[in-house]
């Protein structure tokens, strides 16, 4: 087999404890600056509980349906067909 038959050669980098050094680590200002802190990050969650499900289901539900939970954003894309899943979904919970 010739040179130009031999193709390329694949480096698997995956699961290589240290950071590449092509990116810099990204420092607390860095994260600060994206709006996220260690602080935030490593807040309680509240419990799960059925009712939260519920209420996620229906949150999301409206989303679909073009409800746009922020002002500031704007009203999210509509997507009828899968709020129609999420509102038959919550009609069977609901039996």
């Amino acid at each position: 087999m010739s040179e130009e038959e031999q193709g390329f050669v694949i480096r698997d980098k995956r699961g290589r404890s240290e950071p590449e050094a092509s990116s810099p680590p990204l420092s607390n200002a860095s994260t600060a600056q994206a709006g996220f802190s260690s602080e935030s990050s490593h807040a309680p969650h509240p419990p799960l509980s059925f009712s939260s499900f519920v209420f996620s289901l229906g949150t999301s539900s409206l989303m679909l349906m073009g409800e746009s939970l922020d002002p500031q954003q704007g009203a999210p894309p509509m997507n009828l067909p899968q709020a129609k899943e999420i509102v038959d979904i919550l009609s069977l919970l609901e039996e």
